[in-house]
């Protein structure tokens, strides 16, 4: 292992009294390994300080939450090996848990590296808590689907959707422990209408 970091600084290793740095990224910048890209870095054969300096140059995320084991962090970006990604979830028309883990179950034995819950029907917070404790794969999100979803339950179009709401399910979310997101950034009231894709 290379001690060099982005500075003079040494690396540190996971000591959060050394570094007590709240994200993958901010761990990375202050010179240390954290259990979860040590973990990505074995799963992609890379040199741990090599990703480190990526992460922290941004170049490469860590799909780790810290409410859950450091060992199933994967990541993505500049020189780590592909992974692929299977979608999963309920729908208005068809809410059954059982088959939402069955297809979890279906991708884990496909290969998947990792799982995306893209429900919009039922009870989305019991459905993704129900999907992270069965999962041992990292899973994510979309939060803006299920801040839609809750609007429209409550009878309200989707142009009356506050960003505070948005952020409410991001936090609730990654509360639960969800590894990663999709966050539409780029989403405007004009490109929204009609839009009905999902997952690509």
């Amino acid at each position: 292992m290379n001690p060099k970091a982005l500075s003079s600084k040494e690396t540190n290793l996971n000591n959060k009294d050394l570094c007590p740095a709240t994200t993958q990224m901010e761990a990375a910048r202050a010179g240390c390994l954290t259990d979860a890209l040590l973990a990505a870095a074995r799963e992609d054969r890379l040199d741990p300080e090599t990703l480190r300096t990526r992460v922290a140059q941004g170049t490469v995320v860590i799909l780790a939450s810290n409410r859950r084991p450091a060992r199933l962090a994967k990541a993505v970006g500049q020189g780590c090996r592909v992974k692929v990604n299977a979608n999963l979830g309920t729908s208005p028309a068809r809410v059954n848990l059982d088959e939402e883990l069955e297809k979890l179950a279906l991708a884990k034995k496909a290969g998947a590296h990792t799982v995306m819950d893209l429900s919009t029907g039922g009870d989305l917070d019991k459905i993704r808590r129900l999907l992270l404790e069965a999962s041992d794969l990292p899973l994510g999100t979309v939060p803006i689907y299920q801040a839609v979803a809750e609007a429209a339950s409550q009878g309200r179009p989707v142009e009356e959707l506050d960003p505070e709401e948005i952020f409410a399910v991001i936090e609730r979310q990654a509360e639960d422990g969800v590894d990663f997101m999709t966050v539409h950034c780029g989403v405007t009231l004009k490109a929204w209408s009609g839009c009905a894709a999902r997952g690509g």
